[in-house]
């Protein structure tokens, strides 16, 4: 009996296929998996020019969609 546990528009890719795993890529020569160190405090980030980018990408987004107003200091 197959059981379907997530809706199929949440799915990337063919369901038909099954899950695959990291083992599962370890024959293909282009493959890469990142590890994702984040800084631990603002000190951390605010010394590392990538962490600075990153910080004002994301500030630029929220720009960009409206997500925050502008108020004047109380």
């Amino acid at each position: 009996m197959f059981v379907h546990y997530h809706p199929k528009g949440h799915i990337i890719g063919d369901y038909i296929e099954g899950v695959k795993t990291k083992s599962s890529f370890k024959y293909l020569a282009s493959c890469d998996f990142v590890s994702e160190i984040k800084p631990m405090t603002m000190d951390e980030a605010l010394i590392d020019d990538k962490w600075i980018i990153v910080m004002e990408k994301i500030l630029h987004q929220f720009t960009i969609n409206n997500i925050w107003t502008h108020v004047p200091k109380p």
